[in-house]
């Protein structure tokens, strides 16, 4: 069985097939295509404007997917598919650095003002020493431990 967001992208990718030229439909294999056809919603009917170029289409995210991997398997010669496998490579090492970036142990739990010159500032201003005040009745039990030398 499969989810419900896969069936509603293999639907969408069969109405892009349907405005695809034929030949190239044809170089699909008819197992992945009985995949498509069985695991589409039967429900979801997508409204895409086949006058706009895939690229400006809403398509889902999951619709993307299938179609690079029909793009991969079926459509690319060697050189294309070298240059695909790099786009690939390169959006995989963007997507690292930008979660590296995003969920940096260093930089996760530190506060985005912080400057260090201000900080020991405003901890001196912020945090200020509590003053001990002797009672009268501490002050005079010391007085008399002094007269008796008692420690």
């Amino acid at each position: 069985m499969v989810s419900v967001e896969y069936s509603e992208a293999m639907a969408e990718t069969l109405d892009i097939l349907k405005h695809t030229r034929k030949e190239d439909v044809d170089k699909i294999s008819p197992e992945f295509m009985n995949i498509l056809k069985e695991n589409a919603s039967k429900t979801y009917k997508p409204e895409l404007d086949h006058s706009k170029k895939l690229k400006d289409m809403q398509l889902k995210r999951k619709t993307q997917a299938i179609l690079a991997v029909i793009y991969k398997k079926f459509w690319c010669n060697s050189e294309q598919l070298e240059q695909f496998n790099k786009i690939l490579r390169e959006n995989e090492i963007r997507h690292e650095k930008e979660l590296r970036e995003k969920y940096n142990p260093d930089s996760l739990f530190r506060d985005k003002n912080y400057k260090k010159e201000d900080t020991e500032d405003d901890l001196e201003n912020s945090i200020s020493m509590v003053k001990y005040k002797e009672s009268f009745f501490t002050k005079f039990i010391k007085k008399i431990k002094n007269i008796f030398n008692i420690k």
